[in-house]
């Protein structure tokens, strides 16, 4: 498995292993074991929610969370994203503070338009 490919925190903000979109941990506690050749914490129940993906959990694409798509851009960015064909998914701590009041959501995943060079990649904010 690619660095990254899993997670281990249900629910978890994240980027997908391929940061072209923002998505969430899908680990989730089974209502029925899961076969024991899956079991990978510890416990008969706990693993990704897809059963074709051998119940790895991982970062599963959230609907509007495709960084490639300007349609995707929230009306309200607080977050300073950028949507489009060259932008990809980052984690991100950054929030907007006005009048000594934060206007963001917590830390997480964001899309940011990238620029690549000879050596660098530059991040748009």
């Amino acid at each position: 498995a690619a660095s990254g490919e899993f997670c281990t925190t249900s629910l978890e903000s994240s980027c997908t292993v391929d940061r072209l979109s923002r998505g969430f941990c899908n680990l989730i506690t089974h209502d029925a074991p899961i076969p024991a050749e899956y079991r990978y914490f510890g416990d008969d129940v706990s693993g990704g929610y897809i059963p074709t993906s051998d119940y790895c959990p991982f970062v599963q694409a959230v609907a509007g969370g495709d960084c490639t798509s300007e349609s995707n851009m929230p009306e309200i960015n607080y977050r300073a994203e950028s949507y489009g064909a060259s932008s990809r998914c980052f984690e991100s701590s950054l929030k907007q503070i006005i009048d000594g009041r934060t206007l963001a959501v917590s830390s997480g995943a964001a899309c940011y338009a990238i620029a690549c060079g000879v050596g660098h990649v530059r991040i748009g904010l």
